[in-house]
């Protein structure tokens, strides 16, 4: 009988070897047993009965990898008709955690396919500054594994996730968890399950799941709506964060993960860290951590562009218990700022969205093609932040489409028409329009008169697959915006899963009366470089408003005492504009292009 070891390679980092570390005869149960006496002369022998035996068995062998760490999961979208522009698409993650790690000589790789997708580029931007808390080390729970591991190994065997005694840090003041879990296989990708890690006599659990008819990189080929288990194409998998409870540094803490159930064809791939941190550098900080609207970020196309209520992410960063956020905000100049303050109850690390005050004022100094909206934190519970390098955010943006006052929509649903709901709401949160009983295969126009302002046309699918989409049985619908005239404004894509918006804004005033065409007056050239004429019968007694692209008032003359005036736009941007002139109560609008 052999005995026998496996042994890392030492001539590889991947692969594994056999070697033979004994070989030796062992007892034989089929001879007989015999006896010597003093002299060594055998005097008897006996018929030797075995007690047991020794059955041989195959012994499972695993490849060892070398040791790594996962920092993001990321599924790459599905190609087909995919269209991510000639930029391409950008995504931000922060990385802090890992900064122990991101040290000195480092093999970074892709894996499990998604290299050989779409091209990409990474980059790791070093910001120099105070953290809120030191990274003091991060550790691997339990090694990551090149492919899924199925319920089986998971659980009945704990071939791949043995519980383990963890020994924490001596100097670290508080711990954290990151858990990041995709599903795959029929069972385990599109069932959602239970998941959970038990530190000591504390369970962290959640439930593995994603909605994936919101994803941003939208319309895609393949089955890119369904809901999955912790990941979508085409975005980040879900991390789950858990800040460990009653453990200080030098402690044993026992660790476990584990799945609630599971059947058939039932895989995970798994990836559990612990971070270990030191003593928060401030009682008192807050920080802006993203803007959220206005933003170009492909993170948040779902949600922009806006002409509605900006909204940012703030966390508590320090120590203390935060209760008020005072606010400074402004587009392009700081000239036209404007300041409130955010009532609160935000802990330590806790994220909070906030609202800005619907403002329209903001917008007056936005250009279109060049603006950045602009955000600072100026006082946390009516005191001076302790640390003022994370309170300033910047997000350029793009400005909303512009559309006629009077407005067609034109549309059709498809054959699960109970699924989709409309409806067009004013910055105020005012539904000006709604329809919600349609019905199936059917036609429909409706013309609205919207006035000037800012407006958010929604649509819901409320089984998450749009109005139009390849894998089921709906049919596909359309929907359009129509000018008056019969020209489309804008064609929506129906592939858009279970919702899409569009806000827009309006140029000019409601219900303009069809004899406004009869005025006789003109406007030329039209397009031009910015300077213009208009003419007419009598101008003496108009109000003569110039508007841009969000609908703001940059020029506005009430006495004009010939025929024929002369405007000047060369010192804005190129873009669409609106000519107004009102005379005795009658408008005559006029859509103006500057090159």
């Amino acid at each position: 009988m052999k005995n026998f070891v496996v042994v890392p390679n030492p001539t590889s980092n991947t692969d594994d070897i056999i070697v033979e570390v004994e070989n030796s005869e062992k007892w034989d149960a089929t001879q007989k047993e015999y006896f010597y006496d003093e002299s060594n002369m055998l005097y008897d022998s006996s018929a030797v009965t075995a007690d047991g035996s020794i059955t041989p068995k195959s012994v499972p062998l695993m490849r060892r990898w070398p040791s790594r760490f996962e920092i993001m999961s990321f599924v790459t979208p599905y190609g087909i008709g995919l269209d991510l522009g000639d930029e391409g698409k950008t995504w931000t993650f922060d990385v802090t955690d890992y900064a122990p790690i991101l040290k000195g000589n480092k093999r970074m790789f892709l894996s499990r396919g998604g290299q050989n997708q779409e091209e990409m580029d990474i980059e790791f931007l070093f910001i120099k500054g105070t953290p809120s808390r030191e990274v003091l080390d991060i550790d691997q729970i339990w090694p990551t594994q090149q492919y899924s591991a199925n319920f089986t190994q998971i659980m009945a065997n704990e071939v791949y996730f043995p519980p383990v005694e963890y020994a924490t840090n001596s100097s670290a003041k508080a711990f954290k968890i990151r858990s990041a879990i995709t599903g795959h296989g029929q069972e385990g990708e599109f069932i959602p399950r239970d998941h959970y890690i038990d530190a000591n006599d504390t369970t962290y659990e959640r439930t593995v799941w994603k909605s994936c008819g919101n994803n941003p990189v939208y319309p895609q080929g393949g089955t890119w709506i369904y809901d999955r288990a912790g990941w979508c194409p085409g975005m980040a998998t879900d991390v789950a964060e858990y800040e460990l409870k009653g453990v200080n540094g030098g402690d044993l803490v026992s660790l476990d993960y584990g799945v609630r159930d599971g059947s058939g064809d039932s895989r995970y791939i798994v990836n559990n860290q612990i971070v270990s941190y030191g003593e928060y550098n401030h009682k008192l900080d807050a920080s802006i951590i993203d803007i959220i609207e206005p933003s170009t970020k492909v993170a948040y196309a779902r949600d922009n562009p806006i002409c509605f209520s900006p909204k940012m992410l703030v966390q508590n960063k320090g120590s203390d218990l935060i209760t008020s956020i005072s606010v400074d905000y402004w587009v392009n100049s700081k000239s036209n700022m404007r300041s409130f303050t955010w009532p609160c109850h935000l802990r330590s690390n806790e994220i909070e969205k906030v609202y800005f005050p619907i403002d329209k004022g903001v917008w007056s100094s936005a250009i279109q093609g060049s603006s950045t909206f602009h955000a600072e934190i100026t006082q946390i519970n009516n005191t001076t932040d302790e640390y003022a390098a994370n309170n300033v955010y910047t997000s350029p943006f793009d400005f909303p489409e512009v559309y006629p006052s009077n407005v067609v929509l034109f549309y059709r649903t498809n054959n699960a028409a109970a699924e989709t709901k409309i409806k067009i709401e004013d910055k105020w949160g005012n539904i000006v329009f709604e329809r919600n009983d349609h019905t199936n295969s059917t036609l429909y126009r409706d013309t609205l008169n919207l006035g000037i302002g800012c407006f958010q046309l929604t649509i819901d699918d409320t089984d998450g697959d749009g109005m139009g989409f390849w894998a089921n049985n709906d049919g596909s619908g359309f929907f359009r915006f129509w000018d008056i005239g019969g020209g489309i404004l804008k064609t929506l894509n129906m592939d858009f899963g279970s919702q899409t918006k569009l806000s827009f804004t309006t140029a000019h005033l409601l219900d303009v009366p069809k004899r406004t065409l009869d005025l006789g007056y003109k406007l030329y050239p039209n397009p031009n470089r910015g300077k213009f004429t208009i003419s007419g019968d009598d101008m003496r007694n108009a109000q003569l408003t110039v508007l841009n692209g969000l609908g703001q008032e940059i020029v506005v003359s009430s006495s004009h005492s010939i025929s024929e005036v002369q405007l000047d736009l060369s010192d804005h941007p190129s873009g669409l504009y609106f000519v107004r002139v009102e005379q005795n109560g009658v408008n005559w609008v006029q859509k103006v292009i500057k090159e």
